[in-house]
């Protein structure tokens, strides 16, 4: 099915600058694309030589090409953007691909690290590894380096960049500007001059434009800030390329799926647009009670040209209808909620802010800038397992609540949705709930402070630690646990989280844990590194590591601690998976 115009520019900003837009933005565009002014090919053109433009798309592309030695399909292509945009690395989903049923069912099961270099060399560069070049590369994965990392860095050389680009670009622009891939003689046949391949591929669209079409000013209705059933707003409907029949003032079509209480009407206001109104008060207005299949159906008799089948969105299925019900309260420093979210809920203490779907929210009591506690655990958990719901934007968001804190010591409880806790410089305390939840700690230790988190699930699929902003990079391959009394050393790098079990770990004794015959291999250059320890009943221990000043050995006074990790002892240790970290 041809996208619809606002779909079009969505896809543009996702795909080609690697962002979500603002609703303001895609609309004027969209708009302006209803009315004839601009084209889709103009404007496809202008995101591609844009500053903003992002090469992430065509990374992705290389993956596919490195990884499958084939174009993507648009299904997951789109997915992997997704994946991209929401903070997944080249690095990680390589690593995925690495180890697909697809990668697997083409390439074997049992591919030796001799045998994988061969492969990705033949993929990407055209030819068998030299002897230098192989050696390089399969030492690096004998000693660690995940083949994820080796495919992406393949993927992104400058040598395949040149190589592929006839294919990468020709699979960028026929996705954003057509809605699917080239085929192989599509893409072989591509201009390498931008405004040239716009051009081609605009004349290849298969997509038979609708004569008109109707845009609607709002995806959905949003109950009052009195939250008693009330909706705030109309909905007003634009119509290009035929005018509404009819005197002004007069109704059109019909609306299905109105809830009891409520009444709907729409009529005609001038020749070419018409408002949506929804009056009374909804008998049952719980966030539970949402509504996501509000139908406007226009006929024949709604036109003055009497063709409803050269209309697009002359029948809409999917108009909203949002009720409030998270009402936010602050007593005594304490902000607290309860209800259930459709939206991303953003608590910043830091900032005296609070948003829900990236747009400010005014407390029913009390003000922000005297909150240092904040207890969301009693918001109702997602209708559905994934935590998914229809946004403000009128596609599927996954529903997180983020809290932000200040340097105070904080007490943070999170709810039953995916939460995203940043404590801030104060010792804080934070709680997640059901769902994974992120727990992001600061640059430095001073930025972070010593904080203490509760309820962290490891393993696959569990909770997650971010130490990126500190580490300098994400991800970690030294998940194993080391015990402390190991006499071959362990090697690492430069960046790594490394897990240790032993009893009562402080910064003496784990600073002794390096060099020949100790449980890690000695540091050899100035770096950086997360230590997670902890003894057979105790808490674990989170320390940051900074070795700058003798680069050949690490002191205590190099060891900070940084967290505790509740209920997490030696044995919990052994449970950690990759995805725990970030």
């Amino acid at each position: 099915m041809a996208k619809t115009n606002k779909e079009f520019v969505t896809g543009l900003f996702q795909i080609l600058w690697d962002r979500q837009p603002d609703q303001q933005t895609v609309d004027l565009y969209a708009s302006r694309l209803d009315s004839g002014l601009l084209t889709r090919a103009g404007v496809e053109y202008n995101f591609l030589i844009a500053p903003e433009y992002s090469p992430a798309a065509e990374q992705i592309v290389r993956l596919y090409l490195a990884a499958f030695n084939r174009i993507p399909d648009t299904d997951g292509f789109v997915f992997w953007m997704g994946v991209h945009r929401n903070g997944g690395s080249n690095s990680q989903i390589a690593d995925v691909f690495a180890h697909s049923e697809e990668f697997v069912s083409k390439y074997g099961a049992k591919l030796s690290n001799a045998q994988y270099l061969d492969l990705i060399y033949q993929n990407v560069l055209g030819r068998p590894a030299d002897i230098a070049g192989r050696n390089y590369w399969v030492e690096a994965m004998n000693n660690g380096m995940p083949r994820g990392e080796i495919l992406n860095q393949f993927a992104q050389s400058q040598e395949f960049k040149i190589s592929a680009s006839t294919k990468v670009y020709a699979s960028v622009v026929y996705t954003t500007l057509i809605g699917r891939m080239p085929t192989a003689a599509e893409a072989a046949a591509a201009p390498t001059n931008v405004e040239q391949l716009v051009l081609k591929v605009a004349q290849a669209s298969e997509v038979t434009p609708t004569l008109g079409s109707i845009s609607y000013s709002a995806p959905a209705f949003v109950e009052q800030q009195l939250n008693d059933g009330s909706m705030t707003s109309s909905i007003i409907l634009t119509l290009t390329g035929d005018t509404f029949k009819g005197n002004i003032g007069s109704a059109l079509g019909k609306l299905t799926n109105v809830p009891t209480g409520l009444t709907g009407t729409l009529i005609k206001t001038t020749d070419t647009t018409a408002t949506l109104t929804l009056s009374g008060k909804a008998t049952a207005h719980a966030s539970i009670n949402n509504v996501a299949n509000l139908t406007v159906t226009l006929d024949n008799t709604s036109f003055t040209g009497g063709k409803v089948v050269n209309i697009l969105n002359a029948v809409k299925t999917d108009l909203q209808i949002n009720y409030l019900d998270i009402p936010l309260t602050e007593v005594n420093h304490l902000l607290s909620g309860k209800g259930a979210l459709t939206t991303p809920l953003v608590i910043d203490l830091n900032m005296d802010t609070l948003t829900l779907d990236s747009k400010p929210l005014a407390l029913l009591s009390g003000e922000v800038k005297q909150v240092d506690y904040v207890d969301l655990s009693q918001i109702a958990p997602a209708s559905t397992s994934t935590g998914t719901s229809t946004g403000t934007s009128g596609t599927k968001v996954t529903v997180t609540t983020t809290i932000k804190g200040d340097e105070a010591n904080n007490l943070l409880l999170g709810s039953n949705y995916a939460n995203f806790f940043t404590g801030g410089g104060g010792h804080d305390t934070m709680q997640g709930g059901i769902g994974v939840d992120t727990y992001v700690f600061g640059i430095t230790p001073v930025a972070n402070g010593v904080d203490t988190i509760t309820n962290f699930t490891i393993g696959k699929g569990g909770d997650v630690l971010n130490f990126s902003a500190f580490l300098n990079k994400t991800g970690t391959t030294k998940i194993a646990a080391v015990n402390a009394a190991a006499t071959t050393p362990k090697a690492w790098a430069n960046g790594d989280v490394l897990t240790v079990q032993g009893n009562a770990l402080d910064p003496s004794k784990l600073a002794a844990l390096f060099g020949t015959g100790k449980a890690f291999t000695g540091p050899t250059v100035a770096s950086k590194m997360v230590l997670i320890t902890a003894d057979i009943i105790g808490d674990a221990s989170i320390w940051y590591v900074i070795n700058q000043l003798d680069v050949n050995n690490i002191t205590p006074d190099e060891i900070v601690l940084v967290g505790t990790l509740k209920n997490i002892n030696n044995l919990s240790l052994v449970g950690f998976d990759v995805t725990n970290f970030l």
